[in-house]
């Protein structure tokens, strides 16, 4: 093993052993999180070779998936040749769960495992790659996640074959690995897939024959001989220079007969999956869609549409963030003229925010409240502010319809608690200086237009006339309309 992974690593224990690696426990040195290491028994002459090995080609080609076992890191030791491949490290595989029950597995969580079992087939399927060699033991759990895993036995699905022959389990290999010479497919995995569901169910292998010839007849006393148009296109792919097996015409016991216990669509899902023939071998995209999995989809599609919505409206709240100054969130609301805001809720954006309230028993203390009917927005904001601060609005600045009918309410933007109090002291301070004033005192007028007065027509002099807008709770400015005349 690389002095590099020794370094990093501090192997624990040996959890596997297989024909062709080990597995190994293994701890991070630094974060004490731990591994499963893959140690290669072969030898690998350079880095380019040991770059070749399928489970990196697989890294390389594949997406992190997340039912399938993906591989995090690559040790080669330049000395000895090897190479230790870093994977998560899972509870146990299939198998181990399978042997350790003493009662089948309950049916819910059979079609869950089936399921994520199926979506690591398909994202396999859909990348051009094909396990060939699926089987508890190579299928991982994790407390109710499962995934697929030891990907050193891919090959590519636009690959011309023939593929090696003796590559599957015998168990779990499908008629066209045992009746060609290497043409087969990823439909060869369906059929593997199709055996684990039913040992999931039933805890005994499907097909448990003890040789090549034994395993067909296994086959065939289940699912019945094949027609003959069907033995003769699997014939096409066969050695002139092998002989080719003899049985005999059986019909098969059925697959229906062996699992009672299911219902109608476990097994047609289970009928579709182990098809003879390969070319009416359901696909894993299709078996996804399949009525038995109808409570997984929508559970899952309604976990991704509730997921895809939080992530629109927090992409939205971060471009539309409320202001931190409050004079300017309350002046960020849309609103303006005559009940043009009653029953929305207005944010910084202007948007209609859907889950807020509508009624002014269920607003916060915290949201300021605008009646309905408001003539200008100014004056919304005014009375707005004035109730925030625990004070009455003046009648000058009562909306129209007020006291004649129950007005709906809309809310601006929460009020940071921080500015709380300066709103209070504001409005506080502007009421005691229009208490002290002397009567008729005015503020300098914001805006004024040129008139000329009816009086000043009348007497023969001229004068100005300055119609004073309501100004804003926060700057300075009389709370109703009034008028000014100044002779020149």
């Amino acid at each position: 093993m690389a002095a590099s992974f020794y370094t990093k690593y501090e192997v624990l224990c040996k959890i596997g052993e297989g024909s062709f690696s080990e597995v190994l426990k293994c701890q991070d040195r630094n974060t004490g999180q731990l591994f499963a290491a893959k140690r290669l028994r072969n030898a690998y002459r350079s880095p380019v070779e040991a770059a070749n090995i399928p489970e990196v080609v697989a890294a390389r080609k594949l997406k992190p998936h997340a039912n399938v076992l993906h591989l995090l890191e690559q040790h080669y030791d330049v000395a000895s040749g090897s190479v230790t491949l870093i994977f998560e490290l899972m509870e146990r595989c299939l198998y181990e769960l399978l042997q350790s029950r003493v009662r089948t597995l309950p049916e819910v969580r059979v079609r869950s495992f089936l399921y994520q079992l199926l979506q690591g087939c398909e994202h396999l399927h859909g990348n051009g790659i094909f396990h060939r060699d699926v089987k508890p033991e190579n299928i991982l759990v994790k407390g109710d996640c499962v995934k697929l895993g030891d990907l050193g036995s891919i090959r590519g699905s636009y690959s011309k074959p023939p593929y090696t022959e003796y590559i599957s389990t015998r168990w779990y290999r499908s008629p066209e690995c045992l009746l060609t010479t290497g043409f087969y497919g990823p439909k060869m995995d369906i059929w593997a897939a199709g055996c684990v569901f039913y040992e999931m169910l039933t805890l005994k292998p499907l097909f448990p024959g003890s040789n090549e010839a034994d395993q067909l007849a296994k086959i065939h006393g289940i699912l019945g001989s094949p027609h003959p148009r069907l033995y003769a296109k699997l014939r096409r792919h066969w050695l002139q220079s092998r002989s080719l097996p003899l049985f005999p015409d059986t019909p098969g016991c059925g697959l229906g007969k062996l699992v009672p216990s299911l219902g109608e669509s476990g097994r047609d899902l289970l009928r579709l999956m182990l098809l003879y023939d390969p070319d009416q071998r359901a696909p894993a995209r299709r078996l996804l869609r399949h009525s038995y999995f109808a409570d997984l989809r929508s559970c899952g599609s309604a976990a991704s549409s509730m997921s895809s919505v939080c992530t629109r409206r927090s992409v939205r709240s971060v471009q539309r963030a409320p202001s931190r100054d409050p004079v300017m969130s309350l002046c960020s609301g849309s609103g303006s003229g005559s009940g043009s805001c009653a029953g929305t809720t207005v944010n910084s954006g202007g948007d209609r925010a859907r889950d807020v309230p509508r009624t002014n028993s269920c607003a916060p203390p915290s949201r300021i409240p605008m009646r309905r009917g408001c003539s200008t927005l100014q004056q919304a904001m005014q009375q707005g502010a004035r109730a925030h601060a625990g004070l009455a609005a003046p009648p000058g600045m009562r909306p129209r319809g007020y006291g004649q009918r129950s007005c709906s309410t809309s809310f601006l933007p929460r009020v940071p608690a921080a500015h709380s109090a300066t709103l209070h002291a504001i409005a506080e301070a502007q009421a005691q200086a229009q208490a002290q004033a002397p009567t008729g005192a005015l503020a300098p007028p914001r805006k004024a237009e040129n008139t000329v007065s009816r009086n000043a027509e009348k007497y023969g002099t001229q004068s100005q006339t300055t119609a004073i807008r309501p100004a804003s709770p926060f700057g300075g400015g009389g709370e109703s309309r009034s008028e000014r005349t100044r002779s020149d």
